[in-house]
């Protein structure tokens, strides 16, 4: 694979974190919205329920998300590689050598975490 190649999955990797995330906040969106419109306390079993439906979603979503971090993570260090031998300005290749994504994983982690108890929290309560 060359330079563009690589750079074609970076983009297309990066697409597919993206729509990971936009599911992501459509779930929270959905369930504090659907929260919000109930003028009464929820029945326990409706709220163990949903409280499932939520966990289960969400860890579907982040193990999704996971992988494709771990892929694109891989195809940024391809795309350095390749980076250093493509015929590009030296601009570009200082650019695209400072691509970091250590704390990416950990963030996305930590928000799913934090998230997740705010919402199981919301429904308990």
């Amino acid at each position: 694979m060359d330079f563009k190649d690589v750079a074609d999955l970076v983009v297309s990797s990066g697409n597919r974190i993206d729509n990971s995330w936009r599911y992501f906040v459509a779930i929270n969106t959905v369930v504090i919205g659907w929260l919000i419109s109930f003028s009464q306390p929820l029945p326990t079993d409706l709220r163990l329920g949903l409280c499932f439906v939520y966990i289960v979603a969400s860890l579907l979503n982040l193990s999704a998300l996971v992988r494709e971090y771990v892929v694109f993570r891989q195809l940024v260090v391809e795309l350095k590689s390749k980076a250093q031998e493509a015929s590009l300005t030296k601009e570009s290749k200082r650019l695209i050598s400072k691509i970091e994504l250590k704390l990416r994983l950990s963030m996305t982690i930590g928000v799913y975490i934090v998230t997740a108890c705010v919402i199981i929290y919301l429904v308990v309560t």
